[in-house]
């Protein structure tokens, strides 16, 4: 995940397109202390119950890096980016389904 960060902060091109848009943002739950400090370039505050305070240029790669993050990340708001995460998540579950003649 750190690497993909990296990536993305490395891409001056992109950052230069980035700059000219106003960042997303997002209020997430983290109690993992790696993945405050793996999203400390998206990270913009803090507030009390292990909550962030986020902004971020794309929707798509917020939601990639947090779903990739192995820690329980809860999106506090807004409530349209959770059911983003939701969806995704739910269309994943679906096209991936195990059948019980395929576990055997």
């Amino acid at each position: 995940m750190v690497s993909g960060l990296q990536a993305f902060n490395d891409l001056s091109a992109v950052r230069s397109i980035v700059q000219l848009q106003l960042p997303y943002s997002a209020t997430l739950e983290i109690t993992d202390k790696m993945t405050v400090m793996n999203l400390r370039s998206f990270i913009v505050g803090e507030e009390p119950h292990h909550r962030y305070r986020c902004e971020f240029p794309s929707v798509k790669l917020f939601l990639g890096i947090a779903v990739s993050a192995d820690a329980d990340i809860r999106i506090v708001s807004p409530d349209w980016l959770r059911k983003k995460l939701v969806d995704f998540a739910k269309r994943i579950l679906e096209r991936n389904e195990i059948e019980e003649s395929e576990e055997e």
